[in-house]
């Protein structure tokens, strides 16, 4: 067992392996979270999940501790790949997808992903200020539940004038333009599975179609790479073929499909694990 490293700034491969496991046991119920963390040394009441009892549109996420670590972590779209793709889309092509200016991010996000963000965010500060004591708190979530992590880890900071300790991201979209992305001051590691495309969009070929919205998009974080040997890069050096993504019809059966296979929570925690062993 790899214990987690409460105190570390730099990426560290048992933080990243934890954190990834967690993002995927997110997706399960109330019980089975609060069984399988209790095991590993974690608490999580009943009052500590937001919008579990909702519905599949609203912003969930649950905040787990110990009295080292505190870790907020965000459910992000159930993995099915027709879903995912219509959901990311939609996220995508809709208005929501424009970047918003907000002064306290330092840079101009996601409209999308900042409205959700913001719709748990008081929830979220009210169970933080209610468990937390002297716990290093930390931020996470599997594919737009990523993109949560990193919006609400800022505010939080900034809002509540207190530090985060880092944000790990597993297959997460764009969130933001560059001004975001330069000045985000959190520490922030970006998990990227082979040929996973959810990570790479916004696409470039994509941002031509809609200037307006899109151009600005850009990749941010420290990213850590797997690639088709799963050996652990620090540059993403798959351009996977996301235009495919975007259209219907064969190329999504051919193309599209096995690449969202790489986005499965549960192929980031085999990858990842198998650094560790």
């Amino acid at each position: 067992m790899h214990p987690f490293e409460p105190q570390a700034l730099a990426f560290n491969l048992a933080n990243a392996a934890w954190l990834t496991d967690l993002s995927y046991l997110v997706y399960a119920d109330k019980d089975f979270i609060k069984d399988k963390v209790k095991n590993v040394g974690f608490t999580v009441k009943p009052d500590d999940f937001i919008g579990f009892d909702q519905s599949n549109e609203s912003t969930q996420c649950a905040i787990i501790h110990n009295t080292d670590t505190l870790i907020v972590i965000f459910r992000g779209t159930e993995f099915n790949p027709r879903r995912i793709r219509h959901v990311i889309l939609d996220s995508i092509v809709d208005l929501n997808a424009a970047l918003i200016k907000v002064p306290e991010l330092n840079g101009n996000v996601h409209t999308g992903f900042f409205n959700k963000a913001e719709e748990a965010y008081d929830d979220v500060v009210e169970i933080i200020k209610k468990i937390h004591t002297n716990q290093s708190i930390w931020f996470t979530g599997h594919s737009m539940g990523g993109a949560l992590a990193i919006i609400t880890a800022q505010l939080f900071a900034h809002r509540q004038q207190q530090a985060v300790q880092g944000v790990y991201t597993i297959g997460c979209p764009r969130v933001g333009d560059a001004e975001f992305v330069e000045q985000y001051p959190i520490p922030l590691y970006c998990l990227i599975n082979h040929q996973d495309p959810v990570p790479r969009i916004p696409t470039k070929e994509y941002n031509l179609n809609n200037p307006l919205a899109l151009k600005s998009y850009q990749p941010m974080g420290e990213i850590k790479y797997f690639d088709s040997d799963k050996k652990l890069q620090d540059i993403d050096r798959n351009s996977a073929n996301t235009h495919d993504l975007l259209n219907p019809g064969s190329t999504f059966l051919v193309t599209f499909l096995p690449n969202m296979l790489d986005h499965a929570p549960y192929r980031y925690s085999q990858s990842i694990w198998g650094k560790l062993t």
